[in-house]
């Protein structure tokens, strides 16, 4: 079976407590050939991969539809903190674009991770859409909900 994992360079910060946090920044995809070692730590084969992209008009449609479902979002009351929102939209490229918007905003782990090993940029797109859709149709359900007034809920 292929896996495909991302190449990490970051830095750690200390704590008081003496524990770390580690930030980290993907720099591409690799595919696992073979485990060369285990022990004392993990040592791995790996051949870097390359995305998949689209026509660079293609990727700025799509961009621009998923900053717009991300505010929808945020308007309806998901979580898109605004800070984070207007670091993203800096951000140029359609590749980095779709990837830090699904690690920063994506709340399911499945899909999450389906859009980081997914090599095709469009598709990435396209996946996470989906489950932007989903979340955008519950968020109306609710704030619909949420407008009812006891009187219309004891009338039923």
């Amino acid at each position: 079976m292929t896996q495909v994992l991302s190449v990490l360079s970051g830095y750690a910060i200390k704590n008081e407590d003496g524990t770390s946090n580690l930030v980290l920044q993907g720099l591409f995809r690799v595919q696992v050939n073979h485990i060369i070692q285990e022990n004392p730590y993990r040592i791995i084969d790996i051949s870097p991969l390359e995305s998949l992209s689209g026509t660079r008009e293609d990727l700025d449609q799509k961009m621009n539809r998923l900053s717009k479902m991300l505010c929808d979002k945020r308007e309806m009351g998901g979580k898109v903190p605004k800070e984070i929102m207007q670091q993203l939209l800096k951000v140029k490229e359609p590749e980095v674009f779709v990837d830090l918007a699904t690690y920063a905003f994506c709340s399911n782990p499945l899909v999450k991770q389906k859009v980081l090993s997914t090599l095709s940029v469009i598709d990435r797109f396209e996946i996470y859409f989906d489950q932007l859709e989903a979340e955008l149709k519950k968020l109306k359900l609710s704030n619909r909900f949420s407008l009812l007034d006891e009187e219309d809920i004891s009338f039923n």
